[in-house]
């Protein structure tokens, strides 16, 4: 499939790829961030506000112990002692700031004196980590519920051991306190509970996915803006000259040497442009040689062939030479046989054979001319068939060349 379609195409393909994949890895990223942005606020939220808490119970307990109150008339009040005990002032005030700022607030101890403060897993799990490792804050997303969970560790200090202390810290001087609970025996200190905050993280996420699908909007009209102009580009840059090249190849393939290709810009594309005009007038220049030596050819095998009509004719008269010097040869030697049988020969017989052995020498003189004239046109055909020999051979070399730019 990738091999059928054209450069521009892929490359364009290339580049959408690239888009999509960092749209994609960009709006994750975006996401998770803007959610622990969130998330981050949050904390830092309930920071403050169990850091309020802290101060609010601090203050109490100084207020108790510091005489502010009448413990006398507030010991004969059980509603109004638990409303000034530290720790409960800061429950109630921390159940009213978790209704303003989205959060639901508890206070979750593994030994409660209310049940409704008995930790569920998730929470006694924090807890253990904040008694074990001595932590005064935790945070931690509970992944079944969706819900972040905040903790401030309940350090106890001397303020408390009036009621959950030691017998003879008693505000009652017996084991029970003012409220009519056990005195535990804790000691200053330690960690009982924790103030909780708890935000449902489903708001939160709804908010995330809405900013996450809005910046997904924006940066997709980007996108394909992108790659509108990409493809503009493409085409005005890189296609249309790669197509006048093709244009041009196909004409060149179809034997027409006229092919003038536009050469265009300095870039690439126009280098291209520019030796493909060059080759096609190389090309132009080799047919011409070849047109040229074809000729010159031509006019070589004319001349061959007319040398090879004089060499004939020429053979024919040293044939028709010869058997006259032989017919003047026979007449002779007979006349000789004459005149050897009959001593008595007359001058007029003597001057005969004289006159016929002259002839004999004419013809002979005549003969090797004759062939003095023969070898000299050989001579002249060898060389007229050595040139036509390179002569084909540069036909042979420019052929070569027309294979080779094929």
């Amino acid at each position: 499939m990738l091999s059928n379609m054209s450069i521009k195409n892929k490359i364009i393909g290339i580049f959408v790829i690239v888009f999509v994949v960092g749209f994609v890895i960009n709006f994750l990223v975006f996401r998770a961030q803007y959610q622990q942005e969130i998330i981050a606020g949050k904390v830092e939220k309930a920071q403050e506000l169990t850091g309020m808490l802290e101060k609010v119970r601090n203050g109490m307990g100084e207020m108790f112990t510091g005489g502010y109150y009448d413990r006398e008339e507030i010991m004969r009040d059980p509603d109004k002692l638990f409303r000034t005990v530290p720790v409960v002032r800061s429950m109630i005030i921390g159940e009213e700031m978790a209704r303003e700022a989205d959060f639901s607030f508890n206070t979750p101890s593994f030994f409660p004196r209310n049940p409704d403060h008995t930790p569920t897993p998730f929470e006694a799990e924090m807890l253990r980590k904040i008694e074990e490792q001595r932590l005064p804050v935790l945070w931690e997303i509970n992944a079944a519920s969706n819900t972040l969970h905040y903790m401030r560790s309940i350090k106890l200090d001397q303020n408390c051991m009036g009621c959950h202390g030691i017998i003879t810290e008693s505000l009652t001087g017996t084991e029970i306190d003012p409220l009519g609970y056990k005195m535990e025996g804790w000691r200053p200190g330690d960690i009982h509970g924790a103030f909780e905050f708890i935000l449902p993280l489903d708001g939160v996420n709804a908010a995330v996915r809405r900013q996450a699908f809005s910046s997904a909007f924006i940066i997709s009209i980007i996108i394909l803006t992108g790659i509108g102009a990409l493809v503009f580009v493409m085409k005005k840059v890189f296609d249309n000259p790669i197509r006048r090249m093709v244009d041009g190849l196909n004409r060149l393939a179809t034997n027409d040497l006229t092919v003038q290709v536009a050469e265009g810009h300095a870039d690439e594309v126009g280098i291209m442009a520019r030796a493909l005009n060059k080759s096609v007038s190389n090309l132009r220049g080799l047919i011409k040689q070849v047109v040229d030596s074809t000729t010159q050819v031509g006019n070589a095998a004319e001349q061959i062939s007319a040398a090879s009509e004089q060499l004939a004719t020429g053979a024919e008269e040293q044939q028709y030479q010869l058997a006259e010097v032989s017919t003047a040869t026979e007449e002779m030697s007979a006349m000789i046989l004459e005149s050897s049988k009959s001593t008595g020969v007359t001058q007029k017989s003597a001057n005969s054979a004289d006159a016929s052995a002259q002839e004999g020498r004419e013809a002979v003189i005549q003969a090797l001319r004759g062939m003095a004239e023969i070898t000299r046109l050989v001579k002249e055909a060898g060389y007229k068939i050595a040139a036509l020999e390179s002569r084909s051979e540069e036909i042979g070399e420019v052929i070569q060349v027309i294979d080779d730019i094929a």
